[in-house]
């Protein structure tokens, strides 16, 4: 300890004078990058403070007027930057570990609050210089600490931990070197300081601080350096995959559209040979000279504009890439891409990248599948026409045979003709169903069936559902059970048309299905929360039918499919019923729900929303007929 009293006057120069050949590099060499600002930041602290220690001890009890003016700047400067030292320091810290997204971090708010504290630390160095708060100078002009001289201790020790605090955090970020030295510079002053508590007339803490800043920048370089070469093994790889994408990739650009510079990543041979941008700037002009070369004439006024960099900030608002698509000179197809790269830390593009990539043949192929799309539709189109066309074409002569028919059934008295007859009007109305069925389909498929909501009863939609369904089920020997809600709504606003076209196809369905038992038809309504003046009407349709195997489920809905082939080929139908149900409902914004088990039966049920145009209930629906 007496060594280091004697000589650390030596000590303080020799430190003071590395700061500043380390500061005088890094002022030649430039400073590029915030971190290069702090790290010379610190060393000009640094050495400045060492100099100021070594006056203070110097003109320590000189009591002539320059001696006095001398110890009172000189200790000022020592305690302002020593704390300017942490300052900085903190700067350094948050360009290490802070990035542009991470700005509300927890990490950045520590490392404010180290900034504030140095800043109120400041301030009572300050105060102190006219109060005697930390210190005074007696009559020999020396050095005499005062009680509130600890409070002096406390913030950089306080900011200290914070900033450890941080590093220890995120330690796994760094280098082996950086850790290691991050840690040395802030635990060694902590212990300095402590030390310099019980050792007064030593100024360890400075020259160690001092000493350790200088050390920092060793760590620094040799982490730089070790960045660098795997910042060229990362470029060489990079040029190496470019290099083996070069059939696809013509052109690669880094652009930074704040200063209108650019750097080239890859680049066709004839442009490096034709055109020589030694001073990389002027990027948008000198892109724009290298795409006239490479765009066909035709299409370069919209690529020229594409390219324009004052609406590229808003074109790429939200969205990480923009793309445009273009012939070359030859006729190939190329798509271009600017693709954002970096952000500024207040959220601005400062750079992209402008790739050109040769998209020939995949434009070929997409233009055969556009093709083959649109092909598909006007067939798909004509089927639909041609299925509309014939649907009515067909339907005419028949309901003429059916209309005949009737006047055969009304007036013949013959019981061998009037079977013959009720035979025609059984085969007659099956094929019409069929008929419109299909008519509906092609309706459907080609985006023309509409819903056309009207005001009806629903007493009488279903008194003809009952007496359409009872006389099947009871041609079959099955039970058919009804229960309906008497307080559902009478009066309601929908599409009857179609309600009844969807239930008719469930019941009619699950008689054909059902070789014995019974069928339970039942209808309930839920109110609607959101809209008081609608209802949702809840219709099932339960069977003890063959029931439905689980992976035929899929098949259920699907057009011209039916069910268990080979056990159903003597039930009549074309297997649109169903898929006509779920687009009608799906059309009102409902769906339909099926519970079924195989061998015991099934359940199709659904929720319609309908709106009420009188609240009379229901009541006993065959009142009324």
């Amino acid at each position: 300890m007496n060594f280091l009293k004697s000589h650390q006057l030596n000590i303080m120069l020799s430190l003071s004078s590395v700061c500043g050949i380390i500061a005088l590099f890094l002022l030649i060499t430039g400073l590029s990058t915030k971190r290069k600002k702090a790290i010379f930041g610190l060393q000009v602290s640094a050495m400045i403070l060492l100099l100021a220690d070594r006056y203070a001890y110097i003109y320590r009890g000189n009591v002539t007027a320059v001696g006095y003016w001398m110890v009172r700047i000189s200790n000022y400067l020592v305690f302002a930057l020593t704390i300017g030292l942490i300052f900085v320091f903190n700067q350094y810290l948050k360009e290490m570990f802070v990035h542009d997204k991470d700005k509300s971090c927890l990490r950045l708010k520590r490392l404010r609050v180290v900034d504030a504290a140095a800043v109120i630390d400041e301030a009572l160095i300050l105060v102190s210089q006219f109060t005697g708060l930390f210190y005074t100078f007696d009559e020999a002009n020396r050095y005499q600490r005062q009680p509130a001289y600890l409070v002096a201790y406390i913030f950089p020790i306080f900011s200290i931990i914070l900033q450890l605090s941080v590093i220890i955090q995120y330690y796994k970020q760094l280098s082996k070197n950086m850790r290691l030295s991050l840690l040395i510079f802030t635990l060694v002053p902590v212990i300095a300081s402590m030390i310099q508590l019980f050792a007064y007339g030593l100024s360890l803490t400075n020259m160690t601080l001092v000493g350790l800043v200088a050390l920092l920048y060793l760590f620094d370089l040799a982490d730089l350096d070790k960045t660098a070469k795997e910042t060229k093994i990362i470029a060489e790889r990079l040029h190496a995959r470019l290099a083996s994408a070069a059939e696809i990739y013509r052109l690669a650009y880094d652009l930074d559209i704040i200063h209108d510079t650019f750097s080239e990543i890859m680049t066709d041979e004839r442009e490096v040979l034709e055109n020589s941008w030694e001073d990389r700037e002027n990027a948008q002009q000198v892109l724009c000279t290298i795409m006239e070369s490479n765009v066909d004439s035709s299409a370069f006024d919209e690529v020229r504009k594409f390219m324009d960099f004052s609406t590229l900030e808003e074109r790429l608002r939200n969205r990480r890439t923009i793309t445009i698509e273009f012939p070359d000179m030859e006729g190939v197809w190329m798509r271009g891409r600017f693709i954002v790269s970096q952000f500024t830390p207040e959220g601005k593009i400062s750079h992209v990248l402008w790739m050109v990539e040769n998209i020939d043949e995949e434009k070929r192929k997409r233009d055969e599948l556009i093709n083959l799309s649109e092909r598909a539709v006007a067939a798909n189109e004509a089927k639909s026409s041609f299925l509309a066309n014939m649907s009515h074409e067909i339907r005419t002569p028949i309901n003429a045979v059916l209309g005949m028919n009737e006047m055969i059934l009304r007036e013949s008295e013959d019981e061998e003709i009037l079977s013959y007859s009720q035979n025609i009007r059984t085969a007659g109305n099956t094929l019409l169903g069929l008929i419109n069925d299909i008519l509906d389909f092609s309706k459907i498929e080609s985006g023309k069936m509409e819903i056309i909501p009207v005001e009806y009863d629903l007493s009488s939609l279903i008194n003809d559902l009952v007496n359409m369904i009872s006389s099947r089920a009871e041609n079959k020997g099955l039970l058919l059970n009804l229960d309906f809600d008497k307080d559902v709504p009478k009066l309601l606003y929908g599409d009857e048309v179609r309600i009844r076209q969807i239930i008719t196809n469930i019941l009619t369905n699950a008689v054909k299905y059902t070789e014995k038992g019974s069928i339970t038809f039942k209808i309930s309504y839920e109110k609607q929360e959101t809209d008081p003046d609608s209802v949702s009407l809840c219709v099932s349709v339960r069977d003890t039918g063959m029931g439905i195997r689980e992976e035929d489920m899929k098949k259920l809905f699907t057009e011209f499919e039916r069910i268990d082939e080979k056990r159903n080929r003597s039930i009549e139908g074309t297997g649109l019923g169903m898929s006509i149900t779920k687009s009608f409902l799906e059309m009102m914004g409902s769906f339909l729900e099926v519970e079924s088990v195989y061998g015991e039966g099934s359940n199709f049920h659904f929720k319609l929303k309908q709106k009420v145009v009188r609240w009379e209930p229901l009541g006993d629906y065959e009142a009324s007929y």
